[in-house]
């Protein structure tokens, strides 16, 4: 029904995926839940990490990464902050 409260469709080909900051170590800050269209989620990462870095350029050489993980919890990408050399 259009407009009942609480309810959001499901789009078969979109996915709930999550990210969050981590140097694979010591720190992972808290994920952040995000709804993309499959395809989409290796450039989403990219796009978070190249954002991320524009915004605060002293978490370079840091050996931070985005990590992107699927609706398990499963990590699916890691995009570096750091050039890589």
């Amino acid at each position: 029904m259009l407009g009942t409260a609480g309810r959001i469709p499901r789009f078969d080909f979109m996915d709930l995926y999550s990210y969050s900051v981590t140097d694979l170590a010591e720190y992972e800050s808290p994920a952040v839940d995000i709804v993309l269209e499959q395809d989409e989620a290796a450039a989403f990462g990219l796009v978070i990490a190249k954002e991320m870095l524009k915004s605060t350029p002293g978490l370079t050489w840091r050996g931070m990464c985005i990590a992107l993980y699927d609706s398990k919890g499963v990590p699916i990408s890691l995009f570096p902050l750091d050039p890589i050399q």
